[in-house]
């Protein structure tokens, strides 16, 4: 069995639960710039090897000047999600941005999923 990460591995997506929104996280700096856009709402990050993540907001023990959320991910502690799965994830949003022929999309790893996610995102950008 494998040995389950305890933070995430870069580059991630993050998905809004019940959701088909996903967002390219390439570091855990881009987690907490995208994270004020999605703050309250159930979020997921699902890893480089498809190890997902749920991330609260951490409680503040000390009020700081620092307004950068302080966050927590957790582990589901759960086996990685299948290629075809994230895969089916991408495919979906990649639809939801308007994209043609999703069910075309193919990838047989995990960093071609990834790689298609930045892609989308970044023709998205430039939109």
């Amino acid at each position: 069995m494998p040995v389950i990460p305890k933070l995430p591995l870069w580059p991630a997506m993050m998905s809004v639960n019940k959701h088909d929104e996903l967002v390219y996280l390439a570091t855990a700096e881009d987690l907490l710039q995208e994270y004020g856009a999605y703050a309250g709402q159930a979020l997921e990050i699902i890893d480089s090897k498809g190890y997902r993540f749920s991330v609260k907001q951490a409680e503040k023990a000390i009020q700081s000047s620092n307004t950068e959320p302080k966050l927590a991910l957790i582990s589901s502690g759960e086996a990685p999600l299948p290629v075809s799965r994230i895969l089916a994830k991408v495919q979906r949003h990649a639809a939801l941005t308007g994209q043609c022929c999703t069910a075309k999309m193919a990838a047989t790893d995990y960093s071609q999923v990834f790689e298609m996610l930045a892609y989308l995102e970044e023709g998205a950008v430039n939109r």
